[in-house]
């Protein structure tokens, strides 16, 4: 055997379905093209995928902000009314009363917008006008559960006795939740 023939086998060996070495190149090339192609695709699927997943996050956060936001400011808002009677429900448009007599007996509802009270202490703070600014007078606190819808209760007409201003302060579990400023008259 000669070296040639030898080639010559190694070159038949490579060669299949008589395809000549020229035609397998074309055939590499081609393939190598069909895969630059896919290559140039994926980097635009994901900048595609990279881009509506930033757009998701940003949504997200926004909706997350909503939340917050609009949760936070409803979680202390409160229907609180003073009468001097017996006050049952609360209609929205009940007009809210300014003046009372001394020695009298005022009541006090408090109702939650959402479904409960949603607070283990409720505190009223009752200040005096004096002097130019409101000054600490009297304190009630009650304990209540937390599944309880509305409070109702009255204040003592001993702690009214002098005429003037006065202000009552709300809180749910020492969160403000109201403000009244009321005058006592004779």
């Amino acid at each position: 055997m000669t070296l040639d023939n030898d080639d010559n086998k190694i070159d038949d060996a490579n060669d299949t379905d008589g395809e000549s070495k020229e035609e397998m190149d074309e055939e590499l090339e081609a393939g190598s093209n069909a895969i630059e192609g896919d290559a140039e695709d994926k980097p635009v699927t994901r900048k595609w995928i990279g881009i509506l997943i930033k757009v998701s996050l940003v949504v997200a956060v926004f909706f997350v902000v909503f939340y917050l936001i609009y949760f936070s400011t409803r979680y202390g808002k409160a229907k609180f009314v003073l009468s001097d009677n017996e006050i049952a429900a609360v209609v929205s448009d009940t007009a809210q009363q300014q003046a009372f007599k001394t020695n009298s007996r005022l009541y006090f509802y408090i109702e939650k917008e959402n479904k409960n009270l949603e607070s283990n202490l409720f505190v009223l703070q009752i200040e005096f006008f004096e002097d130019n600014s409101y000054r600490h007078y009297k304190q009630i606190s009650y304990e209540v559960e937390k599944n309880f819808p509305k409070l109702s209760a009255y204040i003592p007409e001993e702690y009214f006795k002098r005429e003037g201003k006065y202000r009552i302060k709300a809180s749910l579990d020492s969160k403000i939740v109201d403000i009244r400023e009321i005058q006592l008259v004779k």
